[in-house]
């Protein structure tokens, strides 16, 4: 769960919400809070929001009779998180190894290999080239199929200034 919303979190624009809608689970008589457990601090990235929950139609629950021990699950929650503010993880280190997992990924989007390489100098305005230098440094797997990765590192500078920010002839920044 936390690569999902790690992976939404990025995607995000500044201000953005994202939303998880699970039900709960039942085996062998425990019960699992499965949503309740996302809204444990610091799990997933962004500050929470909302609790929502919602009556679920149509379940296994009310098709089984339990004897009195316990109730049939006839709801589900949603959790919803906004992006603002620093991201808080509760394990730093797997935040970690996700962005190197990410590096090899071929469905990560351009715009997110540029923001990952920005994000290693996050204070440091940068040229294209010096992006374009950081992404083949950090050996992005998505540069493999691409033999113009200098112009597609200009390109998503220029497409996306709700995330990049022109702050001089030819430098960059992260935008705020």
């Amino acid at each position: 769960m936390q690569l999902m919303g790690m992976n939404i979190y990025e995607a995000l624009e500044k201000g953005g919400f994202y939303a998880v809608l699970m039900g709960f689970w039942r085996h062998e008589g425990a019960y699992e809070p499965l949503a309740s457990m996302l809204a444990f601090p610091g799990l997933m990235p962004g500050l929470l929001t909302d609790i929502i929950v919602k009556v679920q139609h149509n379940t296994t629950s009310e098709r089984n009779h339990y004897s009195g021990h316990f109730g049939p699950i006839m709801h589900e929650e949603m959790v919803v998180f906004k992006k603002g503010g620093p991201m808080n993880y509760a394990l730093l280190d797997f935040a970690d190894q996700f962005s190197r997992m990410l590096n090899q990924l071929h469905t990560r989007t351009w715009r997110n290999v540029v923001r990952a390489a920005m994000l290693e100098c996050p204070d440091q305005p940068m040229s294209p080239k010096e992006v374009y230098e950081l992404i083949m440094h950090m050996g992005a797997l998505k540069t493999s199929s691409n033999a113009n990765v200098d112009a597609k590192v200009r390109q998503v500078l220029k497409t996306y200034p709700e995330d990049f920010e022109r702050v001089g002839r030819g430098r960059y920044a992260l935008a705020n």
